[in-house]
């Protein structure tokens, strides 16, 4: 059984970007660090919009319509709600 993280980088189509661990006895980089800042900015961007789509609990829980593509629906949906959301709680 391979790990999952073996398993996501051997899709064509996604890109994984590990931050850079401090060696033991050793210290980072400057320019380590500050690449370790620049993933971390990307990332809690994408953890922000994965939790502001968890609000919905439909989203949340398992879906067990068994409709045509109403899963794909329900998500997109979901993800429709959550950027209207973002977008006009920014222009307030």
């Amino acid at each position: 059984m391979s790990s999952m993280g073996k398993r996501i980088t051997s899709n064509p189509y996604l890109t994984v970007i590990m931050p850079k661990k401090k060696p033991k006895g050793k210290e980072l980089t400057e320019e380590e660090k500050e690449t370790n800042k620049n993933i971390s900015r990307r990332r809690i961007v994408n953890e922000h919009a994965l939790a502001h789509i968890k609000k919905y609990n439909s989203a949340s829980h398992i879906y067990r319509n068994k409709g045509n593509n109403t899963a794909d629906k329900l998500m997109l949906i979901t993800c429709g709600l959550a950027n209207y959301h973002i977008d006009h709680k920014e222009a307030a």
